[in-house]
């Protein structure tokens, strides 16, 4: 195990290098009656080429609530294209959509829940009839988003009705989805270098994008249903309603000079992430490539102006607050489903969960050094409810609520949390020797006890006779037991 992930932390290793991760969880008070709570966690990456395609894939893990809670995995083959990001949405109690960025485009997935049991084994009579094999997974959709362009990031809109994609050549796409039918809405202009993040704001009106040219965007989303099942996209570019510029980061100490360059150094904003319901705070993580990293809040500016009047005002942020998280550049970043923490990892290993809850961002928790190479992607917990699988047997049932899981290309699965280790529970082997021990103390306490109450009759009669002491053979024939030869002695007859 890694140094840094003590129990009830864990690190599991698996089959491919890992280059995205999306965590998501329907929770419930009461896990073995509610049938609807689940928790799915999806890994995308693979080890490779274009030509070999050598375990390029995607692996899903699903754990459905009730009674059971059956837990089944999914593994989908991506062929020679190695995806790099994937994104889940629950579309009804039954099924889940699996959103990939896989080369220039996207694939969209319909994954069951749960798969109907396999059917009993076929009589004489029946032997005629073929049964069909459950479905494990279809693909629903596949889209391109232009030659070249390279699919970095991809997200669900909250209400199921869109999706974005975040390219290598700095463009963000947005596509309607309709019926299983993802179809090019907007293309959206601004970035410069690569989109490394996007996501939507919680009432799906805009869309947060960050890239490697320093700055975070916010774009119009605000797509109407009528609209969203057109079959005639919008081809005129949209421009960022706002654009958030993070400052060239700070050189860490004792760094050498940089050759044949000059200027600040080039900022990288590796996640974004609203903050709240109303879309009013931003969080984002910055930093270069060798210097410290900062995680900055961000806040919504109303210009006086606008106050109390029915006209929009335009979007304004301002960094509020912007605190030194890492002390090298952070290369993932995740927040959780109720905006209560964010989970950063670095590329030294290292996963540090920051609170929210505060005014400033403040450091919850660090788990040092848990991958050997840098992480490449992390999921913050979905929710506060208790999730399905998280009863564990080790821990005398107790719940185990893992906070983050994070991933790297070393073929390692980080589970960890901030919980601290519960009593384990005895093993049966253990606690039957436990009580056989207890029982030959009792028997060798009651044996001291008769020996003391013998011994204590002995002085008590050898006090009372004329023996002394230390006169042992006397105290042998007249205290312990008496001769034959001793008047008073009657023997019966023959």
């Amino acid at each position: 195990m890694a140094p840094g992930a003590k129990p009830p932390s864990r690190v599991d290793t698996i089959t491919f290098p890992v280059f995205g991760m999306a965590w998501l969880g329907t929770g419930a008070v009461n896990l073995e009656t509610d049938e609807k709570a689940c928790s799915v966690w999806a890994l995308c990456g693979g080890g490779g080429s274009a030509r070999t395609g050598v375990g390029n894939s995607i692996s899903v893990t699903i754990i459905c609530g009730g009674a059971l809670q059956e837990k089944r995995s999914v593994r989908l083959d991506t062929g020679n294209d190695i995806p790099v990001h994937v994104a889940l949405q629950r579309i009804d109690d039954a099924t889940i959509y699996l959103l990939a960025a896989i080369g220039d485009g996207v694939r969209l997935y319909s994954i069951p829940l749960r798969v109907p049991p396999s059917p009993p084994p076929a009589t004489e009579q029946e032997q005629e009839y073929e049964f069909v094999k459950p479905v494990e997974y279809e693909l629903v959709a596949s889209v391109s988003c232009g030659k070249g362009a390279g699919s970095n990031a991809v997200a669900f809109s909250p209400l199921g009705n869109a999706v974005a994609v975040g390219c290598e050549n700095g463009l963000v796409k947005l596509f309607s989805l309709h019926r299983g039918i993802l179809t090019e809405w907007a293309t959206m202009e601004g970035h410069i270098k690569a989109v490394c993040a996007v996501t939507f704001s919680p009432r799906a009106n805009h869309i947060l994008s960050s890239a490697k040219d320093g700055t975070a965007r916010i774009w119009d989303a605000n797509l109407e249903p009528k609209s969203l099942q057109a079959s005639v996209s919008n081809t005129t570019p949209l421009q960022a309603l706002c654009v958030l510029n993070c400052p060239p980061p700070e050189e860490p100490k004792g760094a050498p000079p940089k050759r044949g360059k000059k200027g600040p150094q080039q900022v990288l904003v590796r996640g974004c992430a609203y903050g709240d319901l109303e879309g009013k705070v931003i969080y984002t993580v910055s930093s270069g490539r060798r210097s410290v990293a900062h995680l900055t809040k961000w806040k919504q500016l109303v210009p006086l102006a606008f106050k109390g009047s029915s006209t929009a005002a335009p979007l304004q942020y301002n960094g509020t607050h912007k605190v030194v998280c890492a002390p090298c550049p952070v290369s993932s970043m995740s927040l959780s489903g109720d905006a209560s923490f964010v989970a950063l990892g670095r590329v030294d290993g290292t996963i540090s969960l920051f609170g929210l809850t505060k005014e400033t961002p403040e450091l919850w928790k660090q788990f040092e050094t848990i991958h050997e190479l840098p992480v490449t992607c992390v999921a913050a917990r979905p929710g506060p409810l208790p999730l399905p699988g998280e009863v564990s047997e080790e821990y005398c049932g107790a719940s185990i609520q893992y906070d983050v899981m994070s991933a790297s290309a070393d073929n390692q699965l980080a589970h960890l949390t901030r919980q601290r280790a519960p009593r384990k529970r005895r093993s049966t082997q253990s606690s039957s020797s436990s009580s056989s021990y207890s029982n030959i103390q009792l028997c060798f306490h009651i044996l001291l006890l008769l020996l003391a109450w013998f011994l204590f009759l002995v002085f008590q009669t050898t006090k009372q006779s004329t023996c002394s002491f230390t006169d042992i053979p006397c105290i042998r024939e007249i205290v312990l037991w008496a001769p034959s030869t001793r008047p008073g002695i009657s023997f019966p007859p023959q």
